[in-house]
């Protein structure tokens, strides 16, 4: 459930002929129709036993002897995510650059899986990671790289992306070497101007400009691998 936007639902059983429901949640229950309300948005669960007519008796007197009926056991989960990525826990940026929602400081050398499964809130079951084309998958054994695009994705509807930059990977490569200072020097030189997700990984000070300012760190950064 997105954003605990079910308070509760309404579970409606079929059940084979001569049988009907045994305990819910300790509690017995003859319906077929049942309402569980949700516990405030919190991730919750709840137990239905199904039993026979012929077990009834024992099955209602003491709920330990509806063992003997052989009851089949279904469990019923309820998980509540956010719709948006989110970084609360991990600390990554993120923020809003040039119209585009992107993670600022997605980390040098991590891998896909690492930012998935230890650097966002959300299951990363329902985090995909994209190449900069948004079509095809990185996988979880690959370095992140500027450029790539995170999405949020819930029983195939996509709720969110971010287009990740990893600050001086300026070419998306998911490498910080000399390549890298190249395009900030085009950039300089208003020879081949930086955009989007390139341009925020080219200021790597993080002072809104790119600039021999930003060339140095780079640079001390590559000599110091």
């Amino acid at each position: 459930f997105i954003n605990n936007s079910y308070p509760s639902a309404t579970v409606t059983a079929t059940l084979p002929e001569n049988h009907t429901h045994g305990y819910i949640n300790s509690e017995e229950n003859t319906s077929t129709s049942f309402t569980w309300n949700f516990n405030n948005g919190e991730n919750d669960e709840f137990t239905v036993k199904v039993y026979s007519e012929s077990c009834k008796a024992a099955y209602a007197s003491v709920e330990g002897n509806a063992n003997q009926c052989n009851p089949k056991t279904y469990t019923i989960k309820a998980s509540f995510f956010s719709d948006k990525i989110t970084s609360d826990t991990f600390g990554l940026k993120l923020e809003t650059f040039e119209g585009l929602d992107i993670i600022a400081d997605a980390r040098v050398d991590s891998l896909a899986s690492d930012l998935k499964g230890e650097q966002t809130d959300n299951p990363s079951e329902y985090l995909v990671l994209y190449r900069a084309d948004g079509v095809s998958v990185v996988p979880d054994s690959e370095i992140v790289a500027t450029g790539m695009i995170l999405r949020l994705i819930i029983n195939g509807t996509t709720y969110d992306e971010r287009t990740l930059v990893v600050p001086g990977d300026t070419n998306g490569d998911g490498i910080i070497d000399i390549f890298d200072l190249l395009p900030i020097v085009d950039h300089i030189l208003d020879t081949v101007p930086l955009t989007g997700p390139y341009l925020r990984a080219a200021d790597y000070n993080n002072d809104d400009g790119v600039d021999i300012f930003d060339l140095l760190p780079i640079v001390d950064y590559i000599l110091g691998q």
